[in-house]
């Protein structure tokens, strides 16, 4: 609900001032950033932003999972990519059913250990489909976290690196 509420913020700012950030990086001061005022009495509510974004994903593989890393959402894509069905892979328990990694239980804690640290974790990983074949995926990893700024959950968003588009900025 607050990655929601955060989109909402930012894709309806339309001035703003940035502020200090790690390694002389700066970003957005969400505080000081200016919404026009017909975007204030929107009836949007963080649930159905929620549903939205995740909707929007469409692209993109999308697996949320508890604390105890049991697959809470499964989205379309990821069925279509890992070959899974969300109904063989929600409520259980092992994301590492798509992993190709030594000691997977102790990448999972690492993967946990750095997003908890730095807010998320992005990395290349090779995945494994339901028939066994091998994707080379770019993965962020997320904590998600309740009104009082307890992790609840946790959100891996993918997409296979063939997919990749690169942005110019101008």
């Amino acid at each position: 609900m607050k990655m929601a509420e955060l989109v909402n913020k930012i894709s309806q700012i339309s001035t703003y001032e940035t502020k200090p950030y790690i390694d002389d990086v700066e970003i957005i001061d969400l505080e000081k950033a200016a919404i026009p005022s017909r975007f204030k009495d929107r009836q949007d509510t963080p649930r159905n932003l929620m549903r939205s974004f995740l909707t929007s994903l469409n692209q993109y593989s999308t697996i949320i999972t508890d604390l105890d890393g049991k697959i809470i959402y499964f989205n379309k894509y990821s069925e279509e990519l890992l070959g899974y069905s969300a109904k063989e892979v929600v409520n259980k328990k092992d994301v590492l059913l798509f992993s190709k990694m030594e000691g997977s239980r102790k990448g999972m804690a690492d993967y946990r250990a750095k997003a908890i640290q730095q807010g998320y974790d992005e990395r290349e990983k090779t995945i494994i489909t339901k028939n066994g074949k091998e994707v080379d995926m770019d993965l962020c990893f997320a904590p998600l976290k309740d009104s009082e700024s307890k992790i609840t959950a946790f959100v891996g968003i993918a997409r296979p690196k063939s997919l990749r588009t690169s942005f110019v900025m101008r």
